[in-house]
C-alpha cells in the first residue's frame, strides 16, 4: 500500500512541479487514511530520491557520413545510460504545502558540498575488506570542512544531515533509518533489539582505518561515542521496525509481531524485521554532546542546532 501511494506522489512530481489539482486529491487521500503532516514530508523525500535515480538516456550516435558515404544498414550504437548521480543520505527538506505547490529547501541547505560516495564493504576470503575513499575525496571533504562556516560540525553532517556520531561523514555509518549498522545485533522480543555492541566496534574500527589520513579525524571520538550508544532500541520509543525486503538465504531477518493504532483500535501484523530504525536523531545528537564534553573536545554544539535539512 505504501509502495502504491508512493507512486502516486511520484507522477505528481515527476515534472517538477505539483499543481493544486494534483496536490490537494493526495493530501485529502492521505488524511482520511490517518496520515500526519510528518507522514506527508517524509514520503515526499524518499519520492524525490527515487526521481533522481531516473535519467535520460543520451541520444544514439549519428550515423557515420565521412566522404559522402552515407551509413546504410549500419545499426547506431546502442545509448549508454548516465551514471546515476550518488544519492544524499538524505534529500533535501521539502513537502507537499497545504496550498498545492512544494515547499522548496533553502539554500543555505546547499552551502557544504554532500558526502562523496564510498565504497561499500565487500567480502574476501570470508572477511570483510573496506575499501578506503581516493586521496582525491578525502582532500576534497578536507577542503569543504576548512570552507564550511559549521567548523567541526561539518564531520557530524551538519548542515544537510543526516547526522554521524562517529566524526567522519566519509566513515558511511549515518543515523538514518536504512543504515546497515543498525541491523548488528538480535531482538529480546517483538519490539526490543539488543544492539550488538562488539560488532559495531569491529565495524567502526574497519571503517575507521579507511581514513585516518584525514587532518581533522578526533583521535579517540568514535571509540567514546560507542559508550554512549543506547544498548537497545524499542519501538515504545522513537524507533520503529525495520522490514526485511525479501527473504534471502542466511539473511537476520526474524518474524515479529507489529503492533499498530488506528483511531484507538490495535491491529496485529505478521512481519519479517531485521532490525530497528531511528525515526529522529535525538540520540544521535546526545551521543555527539555527552562524548564532545567528556573529552572537551574542539567542538561548538551549538552549531548543531542550527541545520536545516533532515529530521530534528
Amino acid at each position: 500500500n505504501m509502495q502504491m501511494i508512493e507512486n502516486m506522489v511520484l507522477v505528481a512530481l515527476a515534472d517538477g512541479q505539483v499543481s493544486p489539482y494534483e496536490s490537494q486529491p493526495l493530501e485529502a487521500f492521505l488524511s482520511g487514511l490517518g496520515f500526519a503532516q510528518a507522514d506527508m514530508d517524509m514520503i515526499v523525500k524518499r519520492v524525490r530520491v527515487r526521481l533522481r535515480c531516473i535519467q535520460p538516456r543520451r541520444p544514439p550516435a549519428p550515423p557515420d557520413t565521412r566522404d559522402g558515404r552515407r551509413a546504410c544498414g549500419r545499426t547506431p550504437a546502442p545509448a549508454v545510460p548516465d551514471a546515476p548521480p550518488p544519492i544524499p543520505s538524505r534529500a533535501p527538506s521539502s513537502a507537499l504545502s497545504p496550498g498545492g505547490a512544494p515547499r522548496e529547501a533553502q539554500p543555505t541547505e546547499r552551502r557544504s558540498p554532500p558526502p562523496p560516495a564510498v565504497d561499500e564493504a565487500r567480502q574476501a576470503d570470508g572477511a570483510t575488506v573496506s575499501t578506503p575513499p581516493p586521496a582525491s575525496t578525502l582532500a576534497a571533504c578536507a577542503a569543504a570542512r576548512e570552507a564550511s562556516p559549521a567548523g567541526a560540525c561539518y564531520c557530524f553532517g551538519h548542515p544537510e544531515g543526516p547526522l554521524n556520531p562517529w566524526v567522519c561523514r566519509l566513515v558511511e555509518m549515518p543515523w538514518s533509518a536504512d543504515a546497515p549498522w543498525f541491523r548488528l545485533g538480535r531482538f529480546r522480543d517483538d519490539d526490543t533489539f539488543v544492539f550488538d555492541r562488539q560488532a559495531i566496534s569491529t565495524h567502526l574500527e574497519t571503517r575507521l582505518r579507511t581514513v585516518a589520513d584525514c587532518p581533522f579525524l578526533l583521535p579517540g571520538f568514535a571509540s567514546a561515542a560507542l559508550a554512549f550508544l543506547p544498548s537497545r532500541a524499542s519501538t515504545t520509543g522513537r524507533w520503529t521496525h525495520h522490514l526485511a525486503p525479501r527473504t534471502t538465504p542466511g539473511d537476520s531477518a526474524v518474524t515479529v509481531t507489529i503492533r499498530t493504532y488506528r483511531h484507538g483500535c490495535g491491529q496485529r501484523a505478521a512481519a519479517r524485521s531485521d532490525g530497528l530504525s531511528p525515526t529522529d536523531d535525538r540520540d544521535a545528537r546526545l551521543m555527539i554532546r555527552r562524548t564532545v564534553r567528556r573529552l572537551r573536545a574542539p567542538v561548538d554544539l551549538a552549531r548543531l542546532d542550527e541545520r536545516t535539512g533532515g529530521p530534528t
